[in-house]
């Protein structure tokens, strides 16, 4: 015994069964199973963080794969486009409501001007609290997302007309939308810069961001429900090359052990958003008209929810995918 203590004092691991007294065990190796298990836990960490920006890029490329489909389908085929212009058509049934007199003014605040703003007010804020990196990917996903709807636009125009719509049609120039891509751009960027302690609040503020812009241009007419769920494809498409972007710049270090990257409270902003849809919902039903079309119009109604559920989707997917990086 008075041997095993004299070794541990000279710093050599002794064998827990030596000290004892006993035997030492094979199983016994002086911390060496400990040390490798956790050199595994951080080369296997260190491997997902190499793996994770082409993940990513990968998902944008699918979000890319499927704007190509839902243009083909919202202009050649028959059904899609039917949908769309009964969607929109429903909507049009609020025209001069108090409801459409909230939309004509709530949609314009994803006008350029008011994008610009928040933009700058977004990278000021990520630059003030020294978040270089994030300022830097913010930048592009915001301009590249503007940019490719404008492209997009003259270059998909494409006359879409209804018996159902007539003189309601949106213009040809409409896909994909340039509001939705606004708000959804802006509120990714949120979350991207948003520190991780505020992050779920910046989440559900996206959301009910772009909720309300894309609610508010079904009431108004200004495009059909396609090129809202365009939009958002365009930007959710931007946002994640955004943070392929951020992972490839951050340093691989180490998780540490027992840490989690699982982000907190991701399903509150799916339950936000839920929430705010049926307290819309209610205080809507309480204007004279409303209650009616909702019982007319249930497609119309369906397509809302839709889109919300989308937003709502697309900004939990974002959070968690922030959260991973801590």
């Amino acid at each position: 015994m008075e041997r095993a203590f004299l070794s541990t004092a000279t710093g050599i691991r002794t064998p827990v069964s030596a000290v004892r007294g006993r035997r030492p065990s094979p199983l016994d190796d002086g911390g060496a199973t400990a040390h490798l298990t956790t050199a595994g836990k951080t080369a296997n960490y260190a491997s997902k963080m190499e793996r994770r920006p082409a993940r990513l890029l990968v998902s944008a490329a699918l979000c890319v794969a499927v704007l190509a489909l839902l243009v083909t389908a919202a202009y050649t085929w028959g059904p899609a486009r039917e949908a769309d212009a009964a969607a929109l058509f429903g909507f049009s049934g609020l025209y001069g409501t108090p409801a459409w007199s909230a939309a004509d003014t709530l949609v314009k605040l994803a006008d350029s001007g008011p994008f610009l703003l928040l933009s700058g007010g977004l990278l000021l804020a990520a630059l003030i609290a020294g978040r270089r990196r994030e300022a830097t990917a913010a930048v592009i996903l915001l301009a590249g997302a503007a940019a490719t709807s404008q492209v997009l636009k003259p270059l998909l125009a494409f006359e879409r007309p209804s018996d159902l719509l007539q003189h309601l049609t949106p213009p040809a120039a409409a896909f994909p939308s340039g509001h939705s891509t606004a708000a959804m751009s802006l509120a990714l960027a949120a979350v991207l810069i948003a520190p991780a302690r505020v992050r779920v609040g910046a989440s559900v503020a996206g959301a009910l961001f772009v909720i309300t812009v894309s609610l508010s241009m079904l009431l108004v007419g200004g495009h059909f429900p396609s090129d809202i769920i365009g939009g958002y494809l365009v930007a959710s498409a931007w946002g994640l090359a955004a943070f392929a972007l951020l992972h490839r710049m951050d340093d691989p270090a180490p998780q540490p052990l027992g840490a989690s990257r699982r982000p907190p409270g991701n399903r509150v902003v799916v339950g936000a958003a839920a929430v705010t849809l049926a307290i819309v919902t209610a205080v809507g039903t309480q204007e004279p008209g409303v209650d009616a079309f909702a019982r007319e119009h249930s497609a119309s109604v369906a397509v809302a929810i839709a889109l919300s559920a989308a937003a709502a989707a697309a900004l939990t997917a974002a959070t968690a995918t922030a959260a991973r990086r801590g």
